[in-house]
């Protein structure tokens, strides 16, 4: 946005309010502007104008986790964003501490050009999901039973012939 000032016209050869003291420009490019004050006496003069693009902005945040999940390093572009969950500022990513519910988490940067993006995620964290035994001791046997790693299996009972899959990175 470019502002002129001394003359009672304006005329801008482009922008989007080419007949005003001010006038805001999308494209980059060399504006021709007149003044005319209040004698009649014109004046014209030209502005170079270059438009920056946008930071592309991204980061690895997923939509769902839970409240089990410990602090989670965030991994986004360009290095030196910035991030807040909720309007609270963030470093990592923390369910737990996050607690249960949805949650707006943007990322933010500003370029060496002043230009400014932000990208915007809801995430949902929930409580783990838990299985329970309530009938008492049951075998299941060669039944593959597959438990993922939110899961807490409580209970008494035998579980054998049991798959149990952790997921990768589990132990």
């Amino acid at each position: 946005t470019l502002t002129a000032t001394g003359g009672t016209t304006y005329l801008w050869s482009g922008g989007s309010s080419p007949n005003s003291a001010t006038n805001t420009f999308n494209s980059s490019g060399t504006y021709i502007l007149t003044v005319t004050n209040s004698s009649g006496c014109t004046v014209t003069t030209s502005k170079t104008v270059t438009i920056n693009p946008l930071p592309i902005l991204t980061n690895d945040i997923g939509t769902t986790y839970y409240t089990n999940q410990t602090s989670l390093p965030i991994v986004a572009s360009p290095t030196g964003s910035t991030f807040t969950a909720n309007g609270n500022p963030i470093t990592t990513l923390n369910p737990n501490t996050l607690g249960v519910g949805s949650f707006t988490v943007i990322q933010a940067f500003t370029d060496a050009n002043g230009c400014s993006n932000t990208l915007s995620k809801v995430i949902n964290i929930l409580a783990p999901p838990v299985m329970t035994n309530s009938t008492g001791n049951t075998c299941w046997t060669n039944a593959p039973v597959t438990i993922d790693a939110n899961a807490t299996l409580t209970g008494s009972g035998n579980l054998t012939g049991a798959i149990v899959n952790f997921g990768t990175g589990y132990n």
